[in-house]
């Protein structure tokens, strides 16, 4: 269940935050990684027509986005436990 209003959150996330910047941010991340991806395969695709090796998803950040990606998504239980739910 998501708060109406901003709430107090653990430091890591910066205290007030509102609902709205939180899905903004977990909407630009969505993006972000699906960005990522397509361009990770299209590199893909051009180093084995080159008969290189295949990237690294570290050279794309996708472990950093996925990362960022499941501590956005962890708020709802963070606020529930901060708030005693």
């Amino acid at each position: 269940m998501r708060a109406s209003n901003p709430a107090q959150i653990p430091e890591r996330f910066g205290g007030f935050i509102p609902d709205a910047d939180f899905q903004v941010l977990e909407d630009a991340l969505a993006a972000l990684l699906r960005e990522r991806t397509c361009a990770m395969r299209i590199a893909a695709k051009v180093a084995n027509a080159r008969g290189q090796q295949d990237p690294r998803v570290e050279d794309f950040g996708l472990p950093d986005i996925l990362r960022l990606s499941r501590t956005v998504s962890c708020r709802e239980l963070c606020l529930c436990r901060c708030n005693g739910l």
